[in-house]
């Protein structure tokens, strides 16, 4: 069956369900048509074709129908590699479309075969279009790492063949087990070696003044956090912080925002202190740096945003803050908590203090279990960096 016959099926479907047509399906109509006069006028494997496909299959997904959608860009796929050769650059982005419909459907195996293809591509012609879709792929990587760090097994685990030591190639079978270690270092050095590429990429393309380099850099720091924390990654991850601070000040971005730069670095140092030296050593660079902060001449608002917002600063920033909520209208309604963040930034003399009838038990003491778990950020008082700081706050409860 031709495609524009398909859709045309499609279409009449999609007519059963009401007699108001919607939006979409107006646009599909049209490509449809589209699609029907190229062919009449220009053949089957008309380059022409390309784009009404690729809008055709957009049009699809939206619609919520994969197995056309695919069809769709692997039609148009297909009149790319006969038009443009078999290794054009044109085919990227229906490669990237096939591989998010595949993971939609949970099908891993086929999306990183996909995958594979397209990581050829990118490989084969660098450049500002390929930049993002890199990024996507290392980005999935480091997703893949936190969740193996996290206790799950994602598939990719085994399509990568991360037990085997980083740049294994070769006829060997890749091996089905091995420590969680490998796996990890593994994940983080496919995922390094992507972030770089892409910055590699962006910074030929745009320069250091690119807007989206903070960003990679502080997604490859993610990826080190998620990896096993030793001398080596912690020393890795302190070097990309001080490259996003000599960033933000090369580009002459807001002081706001190379004052925040600065507390990152100072964030990393207090994380992998070890023993009471390194602690304690950790929090005097703080007060180093709040006495540094006022004598730049930020605003106070920005100060406090740093150092003692309503809501404690929980590390590392660079992932979602727990404690962060808001009151939506399907909050199952709150609890009033206090706690004291103390100097090496641990929570201590925790308190519930008021909860709405609503509130269960049970999302108590998952309040209570995330602050004690919590790392903070060391809070300012009273114009000076206090070793223990009273703090309290109103969770709202969303799950």
């Amino acid at each position: 069956m031709r495609l524009a016959a398909a859709i045309g099926i499609a279409l009449a479907f999609v007519g059963t369900r009401g007699a108001s047509p919607q939006p979409a399906d107006d646009a599909l109509a049209g490509v449809a048509k589209q699609i029907e006069a190229i062919q009449s006028e220009r053949g089957v494997t008309s380059p022409e074709l390309i784009g009404p496909l690729t809008n055709a299959g957009l049009i699809l997904r939206e619609q919520g129908d994969a197995a056309l959608a695919a069809a769709s860009f692997e039609r148009a796929r297909h009149l790319v590699r006969v038009n443009y050769g078999l290794s054009s650059f044109e085919e990227a982005p229906l490669l990237r479309q096939l591989i998010q419909i595949e993971e939609g459907r949970g099908a891993a195996a086929a999306a990183w075969d996909l995958e594979q293809k397209l990581l050829a591509l990118i490989y084969r012609y660098p450049g500002p279009r390929a930049a993002p879709m890199l990024k996507e792929i290392a980005d999935k990587r480091a997703d893949v790492l936190s969740r193996y760090a996290q206790g799950e097994f994602p598939p990719q685990i085994m399509l990568g063949c991360y037990y085997a030591q980083p740049g294994a190639g070769g006829e060997q079978a890749c091996p089905s087990a091995g420590t969680s270690g490998q796996v990890r270092m593994s994940l983080l050095h496919e995922a390094r070696s992507y972030y770089v590429a892409t910055i590699d990429m962006v910074v030929r393309s745009e320069g250091v003044s690119a807007p989206e380099l903070p960003d990679l850099y502080l997604a490859w720091v993610r990826a080190i956090y998620s990896s096993p924390n030793d001398f080596i990654t912690a020393h890795e991850g302190r070097g990309l912080l001080d490259d996003l601070h000599w960033l933000a000040v090369r580009n002459s971005e807001p002081l706001a925002v190379q004052m925040n730069a600065l507390v990152n670095v100072a964030d990393w140092d207090f994380l992998f202190a070890r023993g009471r030296k390194e602690n304690d050593a950790a929090f005097a660079g703080y007060a180093t740096l709040y006495d540094r902060i006022a004598r730049e001449g930020l605003e106070p608002a920005s100060v406090a945003d740093i150092f003692s917002p309503s809501t404690p600063v929980v590390l590392p920033t660079f992932l979602p803050n727990p404690l962060a909520s808001v009151e939506t209208p399907d909050s199952a309604g709150y609890i009033d908590v206090a706690f004291d963040v103390t100097k090496r930034g641990r929570a201590d003399s925790i308190e519930v203090l008021a909860t709405t009838t609503s509130t269960d038990s049970a999302a108590r003491a998952r309040l209570v279990d995330s602050i004690d778990h919590s790392r903070f950020r060391p809070r300012a008082a009273a114009g000076v960096l206090a070793e223990r700081s009273r703090v309290v706050l109103r969770y709202y409860v969303n799950d």
